[in-house]
């Protein structure tokens, strides 16, 4: 679901940012790790309350748990969407 850039993007130093269904996420090399912030506001990372990141290897396993990663959080903000429009319609 998420296509990342190949590692030689990032270990030119080389930042990524993307969205999928209203939740963004920033990638950043920084010496041997990678900085993952992920939000969920409509906003661009400037003005996000992105907290602290989450760090992972500089490496391909690294890219691979950044994926995996991105993908849970994907689907835990579809799960939290989901109940909130149906909760709401339940306990009508």
């Amino acid at each position: 679901m998420f296509e990342l850039r190949p590692l030689n993007f990032f270990t030119n130093q080389n930042e990524y940012t993307g969205s999928l269904d209203g939740m963004r996420y920033r990638l950043c090399p920084k010496e041997d790790s990678l900085l993952l912030w992920v939000w969920y506001t409509d906003v661009c990372f400037a003005l996000a309350d992105a907290g602290e990141p989450e760090t992972f290897p500089l490496s391909a396993e690294g890219l691979d748990a950044v994926r995996a990663r991105l993908e849970e959080c994907h689907a835990a903000a579809s799960e939290r969407t989901c109940l909130l429009y149906t909760s709401d319609a339940a306990d009508e």
